[in-house]
């Protein structure tokens, strides 16, 4: 199979066939008063949803790194986050969450969600970054990849670097911002799209932070997608010790005049930010890596 007709066959594969069955694994759960298709831990059975949790990502991951070893780390993402989208459109909302069960007990439960998918996403996007090249076009360029698979401990290692928290913080400062203005509502579509939004803003902050520390190198897509993932976290704890007990009636209230509204990190679902990481940060790293001039290397000397 040729590269051109396979980067056919692998964004098709994940939209028509991985990405439904991604959703379709959320349908066997029963949510609060029976409601179909609940977030995995808002479940009835919260085993069963962590193992439907897993199950997502495992597709996710097998999409995105058929396609990350092929062209290379970014589009390994974006294959992944195009499975993701799936089950997060398919899922319910805050509004159901929050208004069909226990609303304490589900903040909390959304919390060891997005602490669940925080840990699973961050490995995966280590497995895809780790195991893919570089894409020449990440530094604007054209042809073949610029840089070797980096190797899935190296990646890991790199959240551990003195400048990652820079990186992490800008980051996580403009995937909050982004969604914060664009989450006006809590309609999935629109949910999803924010959270997308989000992604590309942590891409491009993320990169601009950090590509003047490398002497020329890729900065990592994975410092970017774990600081969304760490803002689905801070979301959903803002909301659950900011409202507490009238957490129902402010996601009731989202989109009305209401003085009190559901905080807007909150209503981005935990599957909205890892889809959204997933997505948009590849794209957001493309983009500011195209708008800079590449850094000379380190050894480079004028005559």
């Amino acid at each position: 199979m040729s590269n051109g007709l396979f980067k056919w066959f692998d964004s098709l594969a994940a939209l028509l066939i991985l990405g439904p069955l991604a959703a379709w694994t959320l349908s066997s759960l029963s949510g609060p008063l029976g409601s179909p298709y609940p977030s995995p831990l808002t479940a009835s059975n919260p085993l069963l949803g962590a193992g439907a949790a897993l199950a997502i990502i495992l597709l996710a991951l097998a999409a995105g790194l058929a396609s990350g070893r092929f062209f290379g780390r970014g589009r390994g993402l974006v294959v992944a986050g195009l499975v993701l989208a799936w089950p997060a459109f398919a899922s319910i909302g805050p509004h159901q969450a929050f208004t069909l069960g226990d609303p304490i007990l589900t903040a909390n439960r959304l919390v060891g969600e997005a602490a669940l998918f925080l840990v699973l996403g961050l490995l995966a996007a280590a497995i895809i970054e780790g195991l893919s090249p570089v894409a020449a076009e990440e530094g604007g360029l054209q042809g073949p990849a610029i840089a070797p698979p980096p190797g899935i401990s190296p990646t890991l290692r790199s959240l551990s670097w003195g400048w990652a928290v820079g990186s992490l913080l800008a980051a996580a400062a403009a995937a909050a911002v982004i969604a914060w203005i664009v989450a006006f509502s809590d309609y999935r579509g629109q949910s999803l799209f924010a959270a997308l939004l989000a992604g590309i803003a942590a891409g491009a902050a993320s990169h601009l932070a950090s590509a003047n520390r490398l002497g020329g190198q890729p900065p990592r897509l994975i410092h970017a997608v774990v600081a969304v993932l760490l803002v689905g976290v801070l979301g959903v704890l803002i909301a659950r010790y900011f409202h507490a007990d009238a957490l129902p009636q402010a996601a009731k209230a989202v989109g009305s005049n209401a003085p009190v509204q559901l905080v807007p990190l909150a209503r981005l679902m935990p599957l909205d930010w890892l889809a959204g990481a997933f997505l948009g940060v590849p794209v957001g790293n493309t983009w500011a890596a195209g708008m800079m001039e590449r850094s000379p290397a380190p050894h480079t000397r004028n005559a």
